[in-house]
């Protein structure tokens, strides 16, 4: 069911988000260069910012989920899979420009990524 994603795919998501930020950054003088200095104050309040931006666009896609609560007997059988999957882009883009901000590279992503994924599947098969 999974479409086959390449490396080259993930790497090209990291490269266009920093094309963009690049763009920001010639706009205006309150994004700050990168990576950043994840120790500064000002730098740390700026990428909590950019979570929390990514957190809020997660809230705005939960928004078109509308079958979620126990008690409601009733069904809502109209879903704009368009506008979720829009928040969802704009989740990852946010989340994407905090990786880069902290100087996260792809690679060194997928490799803390394989790292979780793995001692996930290990405590599943170990009873966990």
């Amino acid at each position: 069911m999974i479409d086959n994603l390449s490396d080259d795919m993930f790497i090209d998501m990291f490269k266009r988000q920093d094309d963009l930020m690049c763009r920001y950054m010639a706009r205006t003088k309150e994004f700050p260069c990168w990576p950043i200095n994840i120790s500064n104050k000002q730098e740390q309040k700026f990428v909590r910012d950019l979570l929390l931006n990514s957190v809020d666009e997660l809230f705005e896609a939960s928004r078109h989920l509308k079958n979620w609560k126990a008690h409601r007997e009733t069904s809502i059988d109209d879903f704009d899979r368009e506008k979720f999957l829009e928040e969802m882009v704009d989740a990852h883009k946010y989340f994407l420009e905090a990786l880069i901000m902290c100087g996260i590279t792809p690679s060194e992503f997928k490799e803390a990524y394989d790292k979780k994924d793995k001692k996930c599947h290990d405590r599943i098969n170990n009873g966990y």
